[in-house]
């Protein structure tokens, strides 16, 4: 078992610029094929498209009458002043 092991650090450290390489062709693979999958997951029926389009909206926030008496500057009456 300890040739074994001996071998094969001889060997990686005879062609660690071909482990490299591979290395580094093996990750370019996982890159590519992830691009392709992320691509080809896009949605085929044109109603999941529409309710994305819809989920995208603004949506109003509602405030407590508590929160808006706290803060400054806000008429809750909406009196108009009297002219004069």
């Amino acid at each position: 078992m300890l040739e074994i092991y001996n071998d094969m650090i001889n060997l990686l450290m005879a062609n660690s610029n071909n482990v490299v390489a591979i290395i580094l062709v093996l990750s370019i693979g996982i890159v590519f094929v992830s691009i392709l999958y992320v691509l080809l997951q896009a949605p085929q029926n044109p109603n999941i498209q529409s309710k994305r389009k819809k989920a995208g909206k603004t949506k109003k926030i509602k405030y407590t009458k508590e929160f808006l008496k706290r803060v400054e500057g806000l008429d809750l009456e909406l009196k108009e002043s009297p002219k004069n």
